[in-house]
């Protein structure tokens, strides 16, 4: 079979700034690796609108299946390729992953009205469904799908462990995503250098699995070197949830970083970094550090599960900007325990904070997966899960505000 996998303008986009949906390549890289027929395309960078885009790549390359994935946020783009692809032929399988499938299931797949649905991490799956699809098989022993029976009622197979050795898994697929252009207009190379994260904070989820798992220091720099010499990346930016939750990590990632003369970000927990630590990343390059700060009032932050408090929030501002290192931050309300007073806590250290850094400001998203999602349906907050998706995740007042 011909299989294409397809990223949607604009997929995984926050407001003006495009985030390069990796998941995707790292899927396609694991089915070329497999030995099968496949074809790529990012949208955002072919001429066209979507139909005739697809229409053309599905006329040319004799497509059997058509793969693409994203997160919940992205529902109406993927449906968009679904529903064009369906269209244009009929008999082509449908398969999509991604977060929007990983957090509710059913409901998004009632929404993208796809064939198979891919629940967790892509990489073995996707090589495992197509196994069955060549083969004119039976996936119904493949772990870790989703998809309708005979008396159209969903079917969801045995979960699919996550992957314990991510070492193992290939190099994304940069050249068949266009990476050498988005590194060009962003500015900045992408590596994901740890899957999942170890805390568990009620606005969170996490597509790629609940086990934090962390990517060896040579894998890691083979692509730094890869990346570097193939697509001429001169800023990287490391993209996990949280790059390491050991000081030695981030010393070791340091030491080798350091003569590579290239500035690089990452994101760490403010009860992490003390001024050596951060001095030490100084000098090796780091230009920048994400903090997800969250909220100003101790108490919304252990209603989160935070697990911070606003004093180490305060020392590893200061800590980071005394380094000589540009801060990212924000905050966001609407969580469960916020009142007017708390908003107003946060929103008065803001004030006093944001001429030294740059800290933004945001409502909660109730995301599908997350501990506040499952509270706003069990609450009636969202009666519909379908509807949710369709518009796309509007805003929910969960908290003690009012409307």
């Amino acid at each position: 079979m011909n299989y294409l996998l397809v990223m949607p303008k604009n997929l995984g986009s926050i407001e003006h700034f495009n985030i390069f949906p990796i998941g995707l390549a790292y899927v396609s890289a694991s089915l070329k690796k497999g030995g099968y027929r496949v074809f790529t395309a990012n949208l955002d960078y072919m001429e066209g609108d979507t139909r005739s885009i697809l229409e053309r790549l599905l006329r040319e390359h004799d497509i059997d299946v058509v793969c693409t994935g994203g997160l919940s946020r992205d529902c109406h783009k993927l449906k968009e390729v679904i529903d064009i692809t369906r269209g244009i032929d009929p008999r082509i399988i449908t398969v999509v992953g991604g977060g929007i499938i990983s957090s509710d299931a059913e409901p998004a797949m009632r929404v993208l009205d796809a064939d198979i649905g891919v629940i967790g991490e892509g990489e073995i799956t996707i090589c495992e469904l197509a196994e069955a699809l060549d083969n004119g098989q039976s996936y119904a022993d493949v772990h870790g799908l989703i998809y309708k029976d005979e008396h159209n009622a969903f079917v969801t197979t045995t979960p699919r462990q996550e992957i314990a050795d991510i070492n193992s898994i290939p190099m994304p697929d940069f050249d068949g995503f266009d990476y050498a252009r988005w590194v060009r207009s962003s500015g900045s190379g992408v590596i994901l250098t740890d899957r999942s994260c170890p805390f568990h904070c009620t606005f969170c989820f996490h597509p790629t699995g609940s086990k934090y798992r962390q990517r060896s220091m040579d894998d890691i720099f083979d692509e730094v070197d890869y990346q570097i010499e193939h697509y001429q990346v001169q800023n990287i930016g490391l993209s996990s949830e949280l790059f390491a939750i050991t000081r030695n990590r981030v010393e070791d990632f340091c030491r080798r970083i350091a003569g590579y003369k290239i500035p690089w970000s990452c994101c760490l927990r403010v009860g992490d970094v003390d001024f050596e630590l951060l001095s030490l990343m100084k000098e090796s390059g780091c230009v920048k550090l994400v903090f997800g700060l969250e909220s100003a009032d101790n108490s919304v932050l252990k209603s989160m599960r935070k697990g911070i408090t606003v004093e180490q929030i305060t020392r590893a501002l200061e800590l980071t900007y005394d380094a000589g290192l540009m801060i990212e931050g924000g905050f966001i309300f609407g969580d469960l325990n916020e009142t007017m007073e708390t908003a107003t806590n946060t929103l008065d250290y803001w004030r006093t904070h944001n001429d030294m850094h740059y800290l933004n400001l945001a409502m909660i998203s109730v995301f599908p997966g997350s501990f506040l999602y499952k509270h706003a349906c069990k609450t009636g907050l969202i009666q519909d899960r379908e509807q949710f998706l369709r518009d796309r995740c509007p805003l929910v007042n969960v908290s003690r505000l009012t409307d």
